[in-house]
């Protein structure tokens, strides 16, 4: 069987990092537990400024269930996968609004392809949980475990939340569409032009102002026919 290629994610993380002047470190084997009988590694990545952590998250390789739903027959079906684990995210206060979280998840998710894995998982505990444009875990395709994903708009709670990385290339869209749509956003806006109103000035439609016109020019007409006046 042929390795899977993989890097393109992660060239295109380190990018985005190098652009907004960060420095983001290697995956660093942070400490060790034990999972059922296996002994899982629990990894970490930091991103730095001026040599200061202002974003971490931490991760493990474990093998944990998969549910997968079929719209169409409405049925799911569990299977253990070797999973991205996330355990814990974090990134200052002073520095949120800047895409570091999703900068550091996509680090977690490069470090998962180069190991062959294609699933991550995490329960999902942020303030956000609830709320669908808010929540970065939803914006990268992050659905309930046990939810069909037709109907996740319409239920909350079950933080318990899951992604299958479909291909790498499908990856690196994913995170082009975080960082490039907020850009084209403003660049495809036009200003539209408004017309000011006095307050006193009426509004007539176009009926009222044909007629207008006509008796206006009654009136001259009259005035021409009776210059005594």
């Amino acid at each position: 069987m042929a390795e899977l290629e993989t890097g393109r994610l992660q060239k295109y993380i380190y990018d985005i990092v190098d652009q907004k002047g960060f420095t983001i470190s290697e995956p660093i084997e942070k400490a060790r537990k034990k999972v059922y009988e296996d002994e899982v590694v629990i990894y970490a990545i930091y991103v730095y400024l001026d040599k200061a952590v202002i974003g971490s998250i931490s991760y493990s390789f474990e093998t944990n269930t998969i549910t997968e739903t079929n719209l169409r027959k409405q049925r799911t079906r569990d299977h253990d996968e070797r999973v991205v684990y996330i355990i814990g995210l974090d990134v200052s206060v002073f520095h949120r609004g800047k895409n570091i979280a999703t900068l550091l998840l996509g680090a977690a998710f490069s470090h998962g392809l180069e190991n062959g894995i294609m699933y991550s998982k995490l329960d999902d505990m942020s303030d956000a949980q609830n709320e669908l444009y808010k929540n970065i875990y939803r914006k990268l395709g992050f659905t309930n475990q046990d939810v069909p994903d037709i109907h996740e708009s319409s239920i909350k709670g079950g933080p318990e939340r899951q992604l299958y990385f479909i291909s790498e290339d499908h990856l690196v869209r994913v995170f082009k569409h975080q960082f490039v749509k907020k850009h084209t956003f403003k660049l495809h806006r036009t200003k539209r032009k408004k017309t000011r109103v006095h307050k006193s000035q009426p509004r007539i439609s176009p009926i009222q102002l044909r007629s207008h016109k006509r008796s206006t020019r009654t009136l001259r007409r009259n005035v021409k026919s009776y210059p005594h006046w």
